[in-house]
């Protein structure tokens, strides 16, 4: 018996003598080879366009989503910019499709992101037969809008809406897979913290009692304490860390700025310099905050002087980063800068980064770490890589 990967769709049979023209079946084999292909959401981002106007004769293909006041080009089979600037963002091509669920084409006067569209591939939009835009949903969530300029003007709006949905439900799968191997890596640095951060101090303990009791000598007591507030400090830790993994339960849009300013004066630092540039994200605000300031804190616990902390969105992808120009981790603790019990600076708890990626984990984002020319660090929370 042959076992299948469910989050995989079954490819229709693809046939011309179904009625179907040859640029739809093609596009159907591209799109269902990219989904066998692929094993992430980014990689299915990146490569779906380029792959339909490869190996199609759909001139243009790109990814779009509406993110607040502009239209977001997540992939493109050509050369255009991140954003969309628009005057009427509810009236985009890509809104209504995001917004119905249904595939809009282009009728008489092109929306303002189809008209940005061309002018930045240079393309007359007559060049194309039909303009159209196929949602990508699953599960009640949307991934964009998969633009289209086909060959043809008659296009099987079945058959595309089909191919939408099947794209969605496996972004929504290999989300859901990520998201799993996120608590994976949680559970095990739960497990590492109880088994061996607890396990040293209550060997200690356990073993200063065993020789008092031999010894009939109580100065052997004397680490016990110690050994105790150590076991404490490591339980508060294991809480903590479970309490801000736990699933979020109220997200709302919050200002990055915002944010950023109110985890400033919860730091309560007198010196250095915020230097904060607005946008979106949605998240927990208590636990956005929480994570905003351990990584301020961090910040200036690594640093001497005064330091400038600089936090804004991300310009490639969805998200925010927050940088700083103090003197940076070395090269080889990046990798494991984010484990449980890492630390540089024997007066902190080494907790602050994992209590980051704990909370990143819990919202369904990603922490990358890296240095910032010419000195510091930046680190990014991505909120969606698709």
């Amino acid at each position: 018996m042959t076992e299948r990967d469910s989050s995989r769709p079954d490819r229709p049979r693809v046939d011309e003598d179904d009625g179907w023209p040859p640029w739809l079946c093609a596009t159907v084999e591209t799109v269902h080879s990219v989904l066998d292909e692929t094993e992430s959401a980014p990689e299915l981002g990146t490569t779906l366009p380029a792959a339909i106007s490869a190996n199609t004769p759909v001139s243009f293909a790109c990814v779009t989503t509406l993110d607040e006041e502009t239209v977001r080009v997540r992939s493109s089979s050509a050369e255009v910019p991140a954003r969309l600037d628009v005057k009427s963002p509810d009236q985009t091509l890509t809104a209504q499709a995001e917004s119905t669920g249904d595939l809009q084409r282009v009728t008489d006067r092109p929306p303002e992101d189809v008209r940005l569209l061309a002018e930045h591939i240079e393309s007359d939009l007559d060049s194309a037969a039909a303009v159209v835009a196929v949602p990508l949903c699953a599960e009640g969530t949307s991934y964009g809008a998969l633009h289209l300029w086909t060959p043809e003007s008659s296009e099987p709006v079945g058959v595309l809406t089909s191919l939408g949905r099947r794209v969605g439900r496996r972004l929504h799968a290999l989300e859901c897979a990520e998201q799993l191997a996120r608590e994976r890596e949680r559970l095990d640095s739960l497990r590492s913290l109880v088994s061996h951060d607890l396990g040293n101090p209550v060997n200690i303990a356990s073993g200063r009692v065993e020789l008092a009791r031999a010894d009939e000598d109580t100065s052997h007591l004397d680490s016990v304490d110690g050994a105790l507030e150590e076991i404490d400090a490591l339980i508060e830790r294991g809480v903590r860390l479970v309490e801000v993994g736990q699933q979020p339960l109220d997200r709302e849009s919050l200002s990055i700025a915002s944010i950023a300013r109110d985890s400033w004066d919860d730091v309560g630092r007198d010196s250095g310099d915020l230097v904060v540039t607005d946008g979106r994200v949605d998240g927990e605000r208590e636990r956005v905050r929480m994570l905003l300031n351990e990584l301020v804190r961090n910040a200036f616990a690594h640093s001497e002087g005064e330091i400038t902390v600089d936090v804004g969105p991300l310009s490639e992808s969805q998200g925010l980063y927050v940088a700083d120009d103090g003197p940076g981790i070395p090269p080889d603790e990046r990798e494991f800068v984010t484990d449980t019990g890492y630390t540089t600076d024997s007066a902190r708890e080494g907790i602050g980064l994992s209590v980051v990626t704990e909370i990143a984990g819990a919202h369904g984002w990603d922490v990358s770490l890296e240095p910032r020319e010419p000195s510091g660090t930046r680190v990014e929370i991505i909120t969606s890589h698709w």
